[in-house]
């Protein structure tokens, strides 16, 4: 019984900090990501404007000075909060290694750094969510018809959704390009 949950336990943690030890991607795919689910994924890649198309595409989008300072000012707050959110994961991580390691293994304990451990995560999920929503209102919305064509017609040319990662974070690092 012991041995049982001991294992299962070790899969679940498994599964989840490397899902969780990276920031989610956005909805187009990535690991952690909103895009996990077939349903999910195109609900948010219709609906919510990825920072790199707007990145890429400034000039077709007509974006503002103002507009951009306010998409850069977004990242900028997401990777900060999401850096030290990852700090916490990680910390939670190797606290939930060290009681997995223990003999006995304290099962109370266990349960309860793991079940903090799943609610860091979902304050990343919701940090880039947070992210994603704000970055969409900053368009207008004949800006937000052009910038969803243009995200649609990239999805389509990368030939859907892909689980691994396929361009840069803009909540890691510079903002690929922008700048104040």
């Amino acid at each position: 019984m012991k041995k049982t949950f001991l294992i299962s336990l070790c899969l679940l943690l498994a599964i989840t900090t490397s899902a969780g030890a990276r920031p989610p991607h956005g909805p187009e795919g990535g690991s952690g990501g909103a895009a996990r689910g077939p349903k999910v994924a195109p609900l948010f890649t219709r609906s919510l404007i990825q920072p790199e198309t707007i990145m890429r595409h400034q000039a077709r989008l007509e974006l503002s000075e103002s507009q951009r300072k306010s998409v850069q000012k977004v990242l900028r707050k997401t990777r900060s909060t999401i850096q030290d959110t990852r700090w916490e994961l990680a910390a939670q991580t190797e606290t939930i290694r060290k009681l997995l390691t223990a003999t006995p293994i304290d099962q109370i304990e266990t349960l309860q750094a793991t079940e903090r451990l799943f609610r860091l995560e979902t304050t990343i999920k919701t940090q880039h969510l947070q992210m994603l929503i704000e970055i969409t209102n900053v368009l207008e919305p004949d800006q937000l018809k052009k910038a969803r064509r243009i995200q649609k017609r990239s999805m389509k040319d990368r030939g859907g959704f892909s689980r691994r990662r396929v361009r840069p974070d803009p909540t890691r690092g510079p903002e690929a390009g922008l700048s104040d």
